[in-house]
């Protein structure tokens, strides 16, 4: 029979552990679960230190054109073209991620602002606001990432055949 009964402190364990509005997390059948996308554990000197992974990817439905953030993804899911602009401030190595609701009728389009350009294999768009790439049928998608910071993007991955302009 052990001496120790719940609520026994042992040296270098942990007295407490607060949650991110202040009041302490209680256990549920002796565990503490941590979940959401993109989280990183590491040594922050006497504790424990949670973060958000860079790079960690965001989705979201849209229903009109938007302006790109990088590292978010995009579900277009209108009856017409959705207009997803590359992100005017983008470090490089970020991501975006482009697809099609498979029940929407209407069609994606990855537009440019000036001095923006994405790279295709051997089919580059056209350099600055006229340079464009687009879906062509219902379940085209497209990742870019960016190669030089702000201004120019390559596709790493693209299912059908795109419009590039």
């Amino acid at each position: 029979m052990s001496a120790f009964g719940p609520g026994t402190i042992f040296p270098g364990s942990i007295n407490s552990l607060t949650g991110d509005l202040g009041g302490a997390v209680t256990p549920v059948d002796g565990n503490i679960t941590i979940h959401g996308s993109g989280i990183v554990f590491s040594n922050g000197g006497s504790g424990l230190l949670l973060a958000t992974v860079p790079g960690a990817i965001s989705w979201s439905v849209i229903t009109v054109s938007t302006s790109g953030v990088q590292d978010n993804g995009y579900i277009a899911n209108a009856a017409s073209n959705i207009q997803v602009s590359l992100p005017t401030s983008a470090v490089v190595g970020s991501f975006l991620y482009i697809a099609r609701n498979l029940n929407s009728a209407g069609s994606w389009t990855v537009t440019q602002a000036a001095a923006q350009q994405i790279l295709c294999g051997s089919l580059n768009t056209t350099l600055g606001l006229t340079g464009s790439i687009g879906s062509t049928k219902h379940s085209d998608a497209i990742t870019l990432v960016c190669v030089v910071a702000n201004t120019t993007w390559s596709v790493i991955s693209m299912i059908g055949n795109p419009t590039i302009i």
